[in-house]
């Protein structure tokens, strides 16, 4: 469970991932030109992870969220976020994500569910909208996929607490969401948000 360790120069990791692949063994102008490419097509990268997350975040953002705003706001946004993290429970107990097959690693992800849920839930009510979410969600998943090519190839499968899955991701959504919380931006809701609820935020 150590902090990942960056390859900057030889870019073993992806040198690992495109041998994975099948690709003849790589030099390192060619790594990097491969690199390039990934970190420049991040745009679309992000385009494509937003359609494929459309559908989960029409379930969770799109009528989840507002089904619990009776609850409060805080409920709401931290129950659709456990629920969300509870969703990922076979794949995590199939030791994807966090590399664990008991419930330790489904309450990691339980609980980093509930952080980015709470950012990416803001994100739909005060936009009155589910794209932002889905742009969020998709940005989120391109972004902890780029970041693996530029780590060594015997910390990708442990080093999981030092990428956005871990402390690293969790200090930065408790920060937003501390942001958030002393601007008053959980105060405010979009005065036309279709399918809500009106329900007075916390």
């Amino acid at each position: 469970m150590g902090l990942i360790s960056l390859d900057l120069v030889d870019l073993s990791g992806l040198a690992a991932i495109m041998s994975a692949s099948g690709v003849d063994e790589l030099g390192r102008d060619d790594l990097t030109t491969i690199a390039l490419v990934q970190v420049l097509s991040l745009p679309l990268s992000i385009l494509i992870g937003s359609l494929s997350a459309f559908g989960e975040e029409l379930g969770w953002r799109g009528w989840l969220l507002p089904n619990l705003l009776s609850l409060g706001t805080w409920p709401a946004l931290l129950l659709s976020g456990a629920i969300w993290g509870v969703w990922h429970a076979p794949l995590i107990l199939l030791g994807y994500n966090y590399q664990r097959t008991d419930v330790v690693g489904v309450l990691l992800m339980v609980g980093w569910c509930m952080l980015l849920g709470t950012v990416i839930g803001w994100l739909r009510l005060r936009s009155a909208s589910v794209w932002p979410a889905v742009i969020a969600h998709g940005a989120v998943n391109a972004a902890a996929v780029a970041f693996l090519m530029f780590a060594t190839p015997d910390t990708m499968a442990t080093g999981v607490f030092g990428t956005l899955l871990g402390w690293p991701g969790w200090i930065l959504l408790g920060v937003t969401i501390a942001v958030l919380v002393v601007t008053g931006q959980f105060s405010t809701r979009a005065r036309a948000v279709p399918g809500l609820r009106a329900a007075e935020a916390d």
